[in-house]
This record gives C-alpha cells, structure tokens and sequence, in this order.
C-alpha cells in the first residue's frame, strides 16, 4: 500500500502537493542530519517538530510515530537508541520518496 493513498489526500489539489512535501521532507531530513552528527539537539527537536507536523497533514502517521521515538530517544539521552530509530527513518524516508515516484507514473 502506497502511504500517499489515504483519506487525507483525496482530491487532486492535495495530490500535487506532494512533490513538494517530499522535496521539503529531503530539505529537512538533511538538516536534521547534520545536526544530529553535530549534536544540536535543540535544532533537532526544531526540525522533528516541523516534520512531524507536515506528516500528520498528509496522513503519514508511521512517519510521525518515528519522528516521536526519536525525540523520546533524544531527551532521554539515549543516545544508542537516538540511532537506532534515526536508522529506521532514513529507511522510511527513503520508502515515501520510492511511494511517491510511483505517483508520478
């Protein structure tokens, strides 16, 4: 099931927003990654709150959940769990750029 294929999202105005969800998904994602390598954790925080906000708009809760392991993960000072779950969203991540190529065709 393609996660762009929800209630959420179903009329074609919301449909062509998301190429533009995505490439401020990739925006933000690179961002939060060089901070977290930095350990800027505050502008983490920061950039989880904005993508998170942006997946509930679009329906794309697992995104969402992910982003709130992370955070818990962060304030926690866990920094080995932080990772793990930063591994599974770059995996997510990189399954709603493929889900929404698929759009495209």
């Amino acid at each position: 099931m393609n996660r762009f294929d929800n209630d959420r999202l179903n009329s074609a105005p919301l449909q062509a927003l998301i190429p533009i969800f995505i490439e401020e998904l990739k925006a933000d994602y690179q961002c939060f990654q060089l901070n977290y390598k930095l350990k800027n954790f505050e502008m983490c925080f920061q950039l989880i709150h904005k993508i998170e906000g942006s997946s509930l708009n679009f329906g794309i809760y697992d995104l969402a959940d992910q982003l709130m392991l992370i955070r818990s993960a962060l304030r926690d000072q866990n920094t080995e769990q932080a990772e793990v779950e930063v591994n599974v969203l770059n995996f997510l991540i990189f399954e709603l750029q493929q889900e929404a190529e698929t759009l495209k065709s």
